[in-house]
């Protein structure tokens, strides 16, 4: 096999291995290897053996060596053609970011004994007794109860030891505090198969993680590991916790020149700590004898520490030291002064005290408690008015920045909602479906910092005010990978690319409610004011209700249009009442019939007032946009939909009726009943420039219940300003009170720093003034210094003005502020993995009446071949013989070259009656005509006199 990718990755090594007296190198994780040259170890930096490098490298070793090196077999031992030995160690056996390595050079040098002789290694040589002066230390510091002292000698002097306790006795925190004794310059190995043990500040470590009870991708075992460690060129191997058969591994790795080891088990005393260890070696089917096991065990384990749970606090119950007082039992030394330790310990074991030994401790326990009572005596009145558990009274104010306890009881640290923010513990998350109101100026970061990340975190559905559609090429492909149904409404996009929508498709088939919808929509775009705008909209409310009854007529605003700017739209007006007087709605026959009987120059005054109104959708592409409807606002709690409503800048103005016309719709429809079993999902609206859809009646009054319907308002504005001036000050209260959470960033004005200031509160300071002696005044009472309280503003209003870029303040009701960080989505890879390619819209054809006629026959067909028909918002409680049939699918849509299955059928939706009857008359009535009662002989003669 050609090795010479491999001798090229090995490459930077070769160099360290060539120096004289270098036998192993050891690598903890990338860019940084730990040499060891003649006993001492020296850390260097080698920028070329990043992560990519080590695992390429691991990889080519596996390669040569025949072997497999992967997630699923992240251990490799092997020999290299050189015949250096190398022990890797991949993710996920060790921390993720890195992968360990340990290459040992194998010796040249070729002694004989003389030759040791020479090196004088024969000469500090010394016998091994079972007395020796370390042990004997420890013995004195463990009668004497320096608890402390005997651990931290035990631990420098390479004792080995096992931590021993029940469930909850600080283990592993006991286990952290004793691996701090260890001195830096060691190398450390810890095994476990939950990372627990914390070693941050020893900069020669190296973690490996087993799989736990056979789960995760890498089938590697405690006992493996133990095994590869030993190849790492471990000073001390730390194991988490023994459990089974790896405890045998552990004992004899640790008896084959690794002392210092440290581990834990669970038992309730030192002594059932060394039979629990027994029964994990007879685990291992060595065919060891059980009465060979105990002792063998003695050999090794120097010490065993036993930990209980006394009083809520975690320390040392027992102390067994090669069976050196197996029963002591001291209080925790940091609990108790020396002197009652000792008192404990008399108690104990009186026969180690004399007569005058426990005279003086009498006598030096009693001594301080006296002086203690003297001096609390002579201080009584100060104490009783220092009243230390009486709360702080805050004259000013006592507010303050919110604490992680603060955060947490305002339960911003939910798993899904609302992102508000961040800081270094996590995200603000807000769960629920309370309101938030954002104060951002242009340019400040709102769309990469809350609209942008919102979109590709919220679950639920949403609306969103999209201008420019920015959001939607970055966000709607992540949506549409979640299962949501994603829709892009852009009614003036100049080459048609837009979703339909078409709000009368929806107006109720009830009688009162269909009034109620007609009226509400005709209030929008005719707000009440002179007599030609109130005659124009009862004219538009008879209108549109006669449309919705006439089967042949196509349902939408450019059909209202059409039908106003026919050739005498007072006469097909007049044959519409004769010819449908019996079927259309008594309120479309009362308000045609009342504007008929008007003079004519005063219905040519209501025409032109209508019109006037109408005119957005004279505009083939708002036409064609409201045609019909692909989306169901009423299916938005039962099926998750993202809707992109767009606009352009320079359309703001003009499309604004139909802005207020699509959200009130949405709001009420979306708010008519409370959420069923079989509406899991709530809806957000995220609604970015809010002030630029102009006064939103619907917004103002339902954002106070909007959240008991599972709706959700994100209101982004630029400053209070804006607010004000559309909705006056008593609307920007009460979008403010209403709002639960209200987000700032830098003010752009001073009118909304106060504003954030006084909502933020103030805190009670205190205040030093100091009167100074005069010149050459040597009396002491001439100087004088006055403390005094007063109020502060937590934050200033120029301070809020000057908020750092990255920083926000978020308001919360019932919470202390909070100073967070802006989230921005384009250097965070929770969001930046997200960023797919945004999803196809489809091109719209501008209104062809030859092919709605086309559509309309086709509704014919599939009508009489029983195919259900679309239906307003309340038909479900209509009986069935009331239901009239509006709409089909039409399949002449570009989406039907796809493949389509019910459900998708089921949300696409098409307005049924797309035409209108071209040959109607070109004349109209004269003056006489319109003062007739338009009965059925006049207006016979006149389609005859037409048709000649």
């Amino acid at each position: 096999m050609n090795y010479a990718a491999l001798d090229t990755y090995l490459e930077p090594l070769q160099g360290i291995f060539q120096e004289e007296g270098v036998n192993e190198i050891s690598i903890n994780k990338p860019k940084e290897v730990w040499i060891e040259n003649r006993g001492e170890i020296r850390c260097e930096k080698l920028e070329v053996f990043d992560l990519n490098h080590l695992k390429s490298l691991g990889r080519l070793i596996a390669q040569a060596t025949e072997q497999k090196l992967s997630e699923e077999a992240p251990l490799l031992s092997a020999t290299l053609p050189n015949g250096y030995r190398i022990q890797i160690v991949f993710p996920p056996a060790c921390e993720p970011d890195k992968v360990v390595m340990s290459i040992r050079k194998p010796s040249s040098m070729q002694l004989a004994l003389d030759d040791y002789e020479k090196m004088g290694a024969f000469s500090e040589t010394i016998t091994e007794a079972t007395d020796n002066p370390v042990d004997r230390h420890l013995d004195l510091l463990l009668r004497q109860k320096k608890i402390k002292e005997f651990l931290e000698c035990a631990v420098i002097s390479k004792k080995n030891i096992i931590i021993s306790g029940g469930t909850s006795t600080g283990k592993t925190t006991f286990t952290n505090a004793t691996l701090r004794a260890i001195p830096t310059e060691e190398r450390i190995i810890t095994v476990e198969d939950a990372r627990e043990i914390v070693l941050n500040d020893h900069p020669n470590r190296v973690h490996l993680i087993a799989s736990k009870g056979g789960q995760g991708r890498a089938k590697v075992t405690t006992q493996d590991l133990i095994e590869a460690c030993l190849r790492l060129r471990p000073d001390r191997i730390i194991v988490g916790e023994l459990r089974g058969a790896e405890a045998f591994s552990f004992l004899r790795a640790i008896n084959t020149g690794h002392p210092g080891s440290i581990s834990t088990l669970h038992a309730d005393s030192p002594t059932m700590a060394l039979e629990q260890i027994k029964l994990m070696v007879m685990q291992a089917n060595l065919g060891i004898p059980p009465d060979q096991i105990i002792p063998y065990i003695r050999n090794v384990i120097d010490i065993v520490i036993q930990l209980k749970r006394t009083g809520g606090v975690d320390g040392p119950d027992a102390v067994d030291f090669k069976a050196i007082n197996p029963s002591l039992t001291p209080f925790p030394q940091a609990l108790w002064p020396t002197i009652f330790d000792h008192i404990q310990y008399c108690w104990h074991h009186p026969e180690l005290y004399s007569l005058e030994l426990k005279f003086k401790l009498i006598l030096s326990s009693t001594m301080p408690i006296v002086v203690l009572m003297i001096i609390l005596w002579n201080l009584r009145e100060r104490v009783i008015e220092w009243r230390p558990f009486k709360k702080k009274e805050s004259l000013h104010g006592d507010s303050q920045w919110a604490s992680e306890k603060d955060i947490r009881k305002a339960g911003l640290r939910s798993k899904k909602g609302l992102l508000l923010g961040k800081d270094k513990r996590g995200y603000f998350i807000a769960d629920g479906f309370q309101h938030a109101l954002l104060f951002a100026p242009t340019g400040s970061g709102k769309g990469v910092g809350f609209v942008i990340p919102n979109l590709l975190f919220w679950t639920d559905s949403v609306i969103v005010h999209d201008i420019k559609l920015e959001n939607y090429e970055i966000t709607s492909g992540w949506r549409e990978r979640q299962g949501q149904k994603v829709y892009v409404w852009n009614p003036a996009q100049p080459d048609g690319i837009s979703h339909c929508y078409n709000p009368l498709q929806w107006i109720s088939k009830k009688p009162g409610q269909m009034v109620d919808d007609v009226q509400k929509i005709a209030n929008l775009i005719m707000p009440e004011q002179d007599f030609w705008q109130n005659e124009a909209r009862s004219l538009f409310v008879g209108v549109v209700l006669y449309l919705l009854a006439a089967p042949e007529k196509v349902k939408s605003f450019g059909e209202v249009v059409r039908t106003m700017r026919s050739d005498d739209v007072v006469y097909n007006l007049a044959v519409a009442l004769d010819t449908m007087g019996k079927i259309i709605h008594p309120v479309a026959y009362m308000n045609i019939a009342a504007f008929l009987q008007k003079a004519d120059k005063e219905r040519s005054g209501v025409v032109s007032t209508m019109n006037s109104s109408l005119e957005l959708w004279a505009n083939p592409l708002i036409d064609t946009a409201t045609a019909s409807s692909d989306f169901n606002i009423l299916d938005f709690k039962k099926k998750k939909t993202t809707v992109y409503v767009g606009l352009t800048p320079d359309n703001l103005t003009r499309l604004r009726p139909l802005m207020q016309v699509f959200y009130q719709q949405a709001t009420e429809f979306l708010c008519r009943k409370l959420p069923s079993d079989d509406e899991p999902y709530g809806v957000l609206f995220l609604m970015d420039e809010f002030p630029t859809l102009g006064k939103m009646e619907q917004f103002q009054t339902g954002i106070a219940y909007f959240r008991g319907y599972r709706v959700r308002l994100f209101l982004i504005v630029q400053d209070t300003e804006q607010l004000k001036g559309i909705y006056e000050e008593a609307g920007m209260n009460s979008f403010l009170s209403n709002s639960t959470y209200r987000i700032t960033f830098a003010a752009n004005n001073i009118e909304t720093a106060n504003l954030i200031s006084q909502l933020i509160g103030n805190k009670t300071v205190q205040q030093e003034s100091l009167n100074k002696p005069k010149f050459l005044d040597l009396n002491p009472a001439s100087r004088s210094l006055h403390i005094s309280e007063t109020q502060r503003a937590l934050l200033l209003p120029q301070e809020v003005i000057m908020l750092p870029r990255d920083d926000q303040i978020i308001l919360i009701e019932s919470t202390y502020p909070i100073k967070s960080k802006k989230i921005l989505y384009y250097s965070d890879t929770t969001f930046t993995r997200r960023l797919l390619k945004q999803t196809r819209v489809p091109t719209q054809e501008p209104y062809d009446p030859n092919k709605v006629l086309s559509a309309a026959a086709s509704k014919d067909k599939v009508n009489n071949e029983g195919n259900n028909a679309l239906e307003g918002p309340n038909s479900v409680d209509y009986p069935a013989e009331t239901k009239t049939e509006d709409a089909v699918y039409d399949e002449s849509d570009e989406f039907a070259d796809e493949d389509i299955d019910d459900e998708d059928i089921d949300d696409k939706f098409e307005d049924d009656d797309d035409g209108f009857d071209d040959e109607r008359s070109d004349d109209g009535f004269d003056d006489e005509e319109e003062e007739d009662e338009f009965e059925d002989e006049d207006i016979d003669d006149k389609l005859k006199n037409d048709e000649k």
